[in-house]
Formats: C-alpha cells, sequence, structure tokens
C-alpha cells in the first residue's frame, strides 16, 4: 500500500506543480501589462489559491520528512495517504479553482484595458494625422511613423513614402550634427525645445523648420518623437521685412545726399547761365553745364529710389501711352531687339505721374535690352488686378483694391538668386566699372511705392526677367492736355517776391536770377525772419519758399500763417524733396506748385509767372 502510494502521491505533487507554476507565469505576465490596481478581486483570488498551494506544500513536506522520523514510516504513510486524500479532493481543487477564478478576472481586465488602449491609441493617431504639425517617430534612426502634414512639410505623396527612411538623412548636411547632440538629451530624459533647423525635401531642396525631440515608447522599444513646425513661409516674410526695412534706411539716406546735392546743383547751373549772359558762349561754361545737368538727372534718380521726388500723379491712359513709347523704345533699344506690347482696350487708367512713368518704362526697356546683348524680344503687356485676391505677392503695406499689372518681359540671361536679392538697391550693378550708375531698377521701385504701388522681380537664369510694376488704378476719366513749349524768358512787372531759402547759395542765385527778371525781391533765411517781413511789407505778390526750412516750421505751414496777412499773396515752393508724406499730403490739397531744384532761369520764370497768373 505504501509503495503503490508514494508514486501517486509523488504524481499529485507534481501536477500540482505544474498547475502552480502554470498559474504563477501567467499572473507575471498579465500583472507586468496590468497595473496591479487593475482588479482588486481577481488578484485577491490569486493570493488566496497561492496560499493554499503553499499550505498544501507545506503539510506535504511536514508528513513527508518530519513525520517519519517521530512516528515511524509506517504511521507517517499512513497519516500522508489520509492527507492527500483530502488535499486532492478538497484543497487542491479549491486553489486551482480560486486561482483558475482569478486569472479569468485579470484576463477580462486586461482585455478592457487593451480595448481601452486600442481605442486612445486610434483617437491618438487620429489626432496626429490631422495636426497641423509634422509628426515623426523613429526607432534606431528608422522613421516608422509619419502623418500627412509631415509628408507635406518634405514634398512626400504620402506618409508612407517616409516610413523605412533613415530620420538623420533628412537633415541638412550642417545640421546632422546638432540632430545627434538633440538625441543626447533625449537619452538623458529630456525634452528639447523648439528649435529652427534647415532640413531637405525628398527632391533635395531646402525647408525650414522649428523641430523639437521627445522620448516615446513605440512598439515596445525606446524611440524618438520628433515634432516638426513649417517655417517658410515666416522666413520670407521676415526677410521681406528685413529687405523693406534696408531699402528704406538706404531711402532715407540717397534721399538726403540727393537733397543737397540738388541745392549744389541749383547754385551751379543758375551762376552758369548768370555767367553766361556775361560773357557769351563759352566751351568751359559748357562742359560745366553739362556736368551738371548729368548730376541732377542722377540725383533725380536716387529721389526716385527713395521715394522723395516731387510728383504730379494723374489719370493715364495706357492704351495710349505705352504705343507712344514704340518709337522712342526702337531708337533706344536698336534693330535687334523685338518690342511687342499688349495693352487692352479694357485695361483700365492708372493715377501716377506720367513722365516718371514714362522715365520707369524707359529704364526698364534699357535694363531689358543690356540683358540680351544678342537681341532677343521685349514683351510689355498690361493686366488689370485686384489686390490682394490674384495671389500677386506685394509688400504688405500696399493696400487692397484695383490695381494695374505693368509687365516688361525680356527673353535674356535672366538672374540668379544671389542678383536678384539685390537687384531693387541703389549703385547694385552687375555691369562693368563705368556701363551703369545701378539706379536704374531702383528708380523703378521708388517710383512704384511712392506711387501708391509696388514692383516685383521675377527671374530665373535662361529664362529670362519679368519685372512687374502694379499701379492703383486712377478713379476719374483721363484728361488731355494741349502739348506746352517753352518760349522766351518771361519777365515780371515789378511784382514783389519774399524768396524764403536757408541755403545761402541757393538765395542768393534765387535773388539774383529774380531781380534780372525785373521783379523786386525781399529775401529771408529762416520762418521768423519771413514772417518779420511779412508784417512789414503793404503788399508782397508771391513767396517763393523751400519746402524744408530749419526751426520746425516747414514752407507748406508758414505759408498758411502768411495768408492771413497777405490774401492775395500767390505761393511757390522749390524743393529737392518733398521730406514726408504729410508734407506731400499739404502740397496736394492745397493745390499748389513745386519748382524741382536744381531750376533754370526760364523753369523759374515760367513758374513765376504760371503762379501769379493763377
Amino acid at each position: 500500500m505504501i509503495g503503490t502510494s508514494i508514486p501517486l502521491m509523488t504524481a499529485i505533487d507534481l501536477l500540482i506543480m505544474a498547475v502552480a507554476t502554470y498559474v504563477g507565469f501567467r499572473i507575471l505576465k498579465n500583472l507586468k501589462r496590468v497595473s496591479i490596481k487593475s482588479d482588486f478581486i481577481g488578484q485577491s483570488s490569486i493570493v488566496a489559491g497561492l496560499v493554499l498551494i503553499a499550505v498544501f506544500f507545506s503539510t506535504d513536506l511536514y508528513a513527508m520528512w518530519v513525520m517519519p522520523r517521530l512516528v515511524g514510516l509506517e504511521a507517517a504513510m499512513s497519516t500522508m495517504q489520509n492527507l492527500h486524500l483530502n488535499v486532492t479532493w478538497f484543497v487542491a481543487p479549491l486553489a486551482v479553482c480560486t486561482i483558475a477564478w482569478g486569472v479569468l478576472r485579470l484576463n477580462e481586465t486586461l482585455n478592457a484595458a487593451l480595448e481601452r488602449t486600442g481605442e486612445s491609441e486610434d483617437r491618438y493617431r487620429q489626432l496626429a494625422e490631422l495636426s497641423p504639425e509634422g509628426i515623426m517617430v523613429h526607432t534606431e534612426g528608422t522613421i516608422v511613423f509619419a502623418n500627412q502634414s509631415m509628408a507635406k512639410i518634405f514634398g512626400a505623396e504620402s506618409p508612407e513614402q517616409l516610413i523605412g527612411k533613415a530620420a538623420i538623412n533628412l537633415a541638412a548636411p550642417e545640421e546632422r550634427q546638432n540632430i545627434l547632440e538633440s538625441r543626447k538629451i533625449v537619452d538623458a530624459g529630456g525634452v528639447t525645445p523648439l528649435a529652427e533647423a534647415k532640413f531637405q525635401r525628398l527632391d533635395g531642396s531646402e525647408t525650414y523648420v522649428e523641430r523639437a525631440v521627445a522620448p516615446v515608447i513605440w512598439n515596445d522599444k525606446r524611440s524618438y518623437l520628433v515634432i516638426f513646425r513649417d517655417i517658410n513661409e515666416r522666413k520670407r516674410v521676415e526677410d521681406q521685412l528685413r529687405q523693406s526695412q534696408k531699402m528704406e534706411a538706404v531711402g532715407q539716406l540717397t534721399g538726403g545726399v540727393a537733397h543737397d546735392f540738388n541745392n549744389l546743383l541749383a547754385v551751379i547751373l543758375g551762376n552758369t547761365e548768370l555767367l553766361e549772359d556775361q560773357v557769351g558762349d563759352n566751351r568751359l561754361l559748357a562742359t560745366i553745364d553739362r556736368a551738371a545737368k548729368r548730376g541732377a538727372e542722377l540725383t533725380q534718380r536716387l529721389l526716385s529710389f527713395s521715394r522723395r521726388q516731387t510728383l504730379a500723379p494723374q489719370p493715364i491712359d495706357l492704351t495710349e501711352l505705352i504705343p507712344g513709347l514704340h518709337d522712342l523704345l526702337h531708337r533706344t533699344l536698336g534693330e535687334p531687339v523685338k518690342i511687342v506690347s499688349d495693352v487692352g482696350e479694357d485695361t483700365w487708367t492708372v493715377l501716377a505721374d506720367p513722365g516718371q512713368l514714362e522715365n520707369a518704362l524707359l529704364n526698364l526697356a534699357i535694363n531689358a535690352r543690356d540683358a540680351m546683348p544678342g537681341g532677343g524680344i521685349l514683351e510689355i503687356g498690361c493686366d488689370n488686378v485686384q489686390l490682394q485676391d490674384d495671389g500677386i505677392r506685394v509688400a504688405d503695406e500696399v493696400p487692397s483694391g484695383e490695381y494695374v499689372q505693368i509687365s516688361v518681359r525680356d527673353t535674356g540671361a535672366g538672374m540668379p538668386e544671389d542678383v536678384l536679392k539685390h537687384a531693387f538697391e541703389p549703385f547694385y550693378s552687375t555691369k562693368d566699372a563705368g556701363e551703369g550708375s545701378g539706379l536704374g531698377l531702383s528708380m523703378v521701385y521708388g517710383f512704384a511705392r511712392q506711387s501708391g504701388g509696388d514692383a516685383v522681380i521675377e527671374s530665373e537664369p535662361g529664362k529670362g526677367t519679368k519685372i512687374k510694376m502694379i499701379l492703383p488704378r486712377a478713379g476719374t476719366n483721363v484728361a488731355s492736355e494741349d502739348p506746352t513749349h517753352d518760349g522766351d524768358l518771361k519777365r515780371g512787372g515789378g511784382e514783389v517776391i519774399l524768396v524764403l531759402e536757408d541755403d545761402p547759395d541757393v538765395r542768393s542765385l534765387a535773388v539774383a536770377a529774380l531781380e534780372g527778371l525785373g521783379y523786386r525781391v525781399r529775401e529771408a533765411s529762416e520762418a521768423s525772419t519771413a514772417m518779420q517781413a511779412f508784417e512789414e511789407e503793404d503788399h508782397i505778390d508771391l513767396l517763393l519758399s523751400d519746402v524744408v526750412l530749419p526751426g520746425g516750421v516747414n514752407g507748406p505751414e508758414l505759408a498758411v500763417k502768411a495768408k492771413d496777412l497777405h490774401p492775395q499773396m500767390r505761393v511757390l515752393f522749390m524743393t529737392g524733396y518733398a521730406s514726408g508724406s504729410s508734407v506731400n499730403e499739404t502740397l496736394s490739397e492745397a493745390d499748389i506748385t513745386v519748382l524741382s531744384k536744381p531750376f533754370r532761369r526760364k523753369d523759374l520764370a515760367k513758374a513765376i509767372q504760371d503762379t501769379l497768373a493763377a
């Protein structure tokens, strides 16, 4: 009996041990995947079953190893048989059932948790797919997840096109060391903040992003979560703002220089004319006169760029102006350049200075000719556009509304990117020394901006250049004007003129010229002296004043005060530039004539007579 019982008891022990081992394995596996607090009842049942098994083994060991030494082998085996019978039919089933019930509870909890996890993953995946930021996960350097925004940033047709690629290869070569350094931060448990970086699209082109990196567990593996934000548009706007600020600063400088030069040139030209009256025709005087004229043209271009020239905007019919320039353009450009214009009858009229617009178109044509040394085609076209709805990129300060886009396109060599960035800057030129002033395009840019529009360049090497002037649509019909011709000097009849000019050389020149023309002249160097003269004189026919005056009072402001004392007095301004929009608006609203420096004596005489006769 004893001999047959031992194998049976051993088999039972092994069975119970196998069950306990299996249960223990399942418990460890479940507790690894499910929080220990997830199911208290199920875990308590497992613990109770394990306690029963522990009691069973403890009793079994006591009966097999301790009792034979205390009561003898035969008595011990008899006790063990009874004990095993009770354990086999009561304790063991109870323990197994208790553990099995606990395992089932844990499995139910685990399945519910996995289902919730799956739902959460679906929600997070949907959020990732809809995110405007690019999201990428890479494991051991290989991309394992990417959303649609990520694909768009890097020029991929779909996220799947990025999966499996080496993440480091998306970075520009000069950025790769920074990428490796950021990984070290993440490996140490940190998170990198958003930082600007340069990456490469799949086609090899550059793209700028802000990126941040954080650690993440992906498919039970330590991985890197990378967030990308496309900043190419922001950088474009920032570059445009910096360029605008630079152009404004250069414009202020060139405008100031041009103003001072105009005063000097006015003195040179005026005194040259006075000397010619005394000595007659003289070769040296003619040379001085030609040089001063070229200087005047140069300063006029500087003023155009700085947007400080005095403009006389009026409605312009482009269907007449552009075809009317064909003969001039043909003579200027020569036979190798074919001129083609496309100006529809429905083209709107524009509000601009006609002379400056013609000058701008001539400058663009000359630039086009220089870009086509072997000849080519020059196309001039006009389109009615609605800013900002037509997708035309202009400066942000240009208001939306109706404009006309005048395009001048050549079939020349085009401009590389580094030249294109500086094309509108004054004195920037790719021509050899002495072949150009570098002011042609800057004058066009300044004229367009001062007229309330903008100028834009589109160019690629080998594909020619297209320059677009965008000018505001005129609100009135074009007023036709009869051409005027300069005649003999118009002389005065003793009218009293007060000359107000802070520059002594320009003032003495104007006084001498006016006295020579038969006018009575009083002079003043500042506003306070002028007001004293207005109070002393009973009658003053005309005020000839500079626009910009020292002492905080400008010419238009002084004219308003002087009108109170002499209501019948006429006003004529002379200026190197009209500094500031407020002065320009004052002159425009008052409908006051402006004489630009440097001026000829005949121009001064005509302006005086026209103003007195108004």
